[in-house]
C-alpha cells in the first residue's frame, strides 16, 4: 500500500510543513478587504479544491473509470497551474513576495509537485473552515 512516507521518499515531493509555510506566505500577502486579492486567491483555491477532489478519489476508480476520467483530471490540474501562475504574477505586480512560485518549480518539470501543493492547500483550507 502506498503511504505518506512512500510519497515523501519520491523525487519532487513536498512536506505538509513546507506546503503550509508557502500557503501562509501567500495568505500574508492577501488583503481580505481588497476584492481583487480575494477574487484571485479564491479562483486558485476553487481550482485546487476541485483538483484535490478528483485526485483524492483516483485510487478508488477502476482502470476503465480512470481512463474515462483522465482528461478531466488533467484539465483540472491545468486549471490549478493557470490560477497559481496568475496569483504569483498578481502578487509580484503589487510588490509582494512571490518567490514561493519558484520554490514550487516550473509546470513542465514539477507538475506533480504543484498538484501536490494544491492538495495540501485544500486540506489546510478545509481544516481552517471549521
Amino acid at each position: 500500500m502506498y503511504t505518506y512516507e512512500n510519497y515523501l521518499a519520491e523525487r519532487d515531493s513536498i512536506t505538509m510543513e513546507k506546503a503550509a509555510e508557502i500557503h501562509a506566505r501567500i495568505c500574508s500577502c492577501i488583503d481580505p478587504e481588497n476584492e481583487d486579492d480575494m477574487e484571485i486567491l479564491g479562483d486558485y483555491l476553487k481550482a485546487a479544491a476541485k483538483y484535490a477532489g478528483v485526485r483524492a478519489g483516483w485510487n478508488l476508480l477502476s482502470r476503465e473509470e480512470k481512463m474515462d476520467t483522465d482528461a478531466n483530471r488533467t484539465a483540472c490540474h491545468d486549471k490549478v497551474i493557470f490560477h497559481l501562475n496568475i496569483l504569483a504574477r498578481y502578487l509580484a505586480s503589487k510588490g509582494e513576495d512571490a518567490s514561493w512560485r519558484d520554490e514550487l518549480g516550473d509546470e513542465e518539470e514539477h507538475r506533480k509537485k504543484i498538484g501536490d501543493f494544491a492538495c495540501y492547500v485544500t486540506c489546510i483550507e478545509g481544516l481552517t473552515a471549521r
